[in-house]
């Protein structure tokens, strides 16, 4: 689907940190990754 490549995920990873700081990274990755798995589940069925 989208050909993002480790490089890629590195420099978001970077910019994402910077911007939202080291205390709430945790908590944005594990909301952003149960947006993903409900987007998922919505385009299985």
């Amino acid at each position: 689907m989208f050909d993002i490549g480790f490089l890629e995920l590195c420099l978001i990873g970077i910019i994402a940190l910077l911007v939202i700081g080291p205390e709430k990274l945790p908590r944005v990755a594990r909301t952003v990754g149960l947006w993903m798995g409900k987007a998922r589940g919505a385009i299985k069925k």
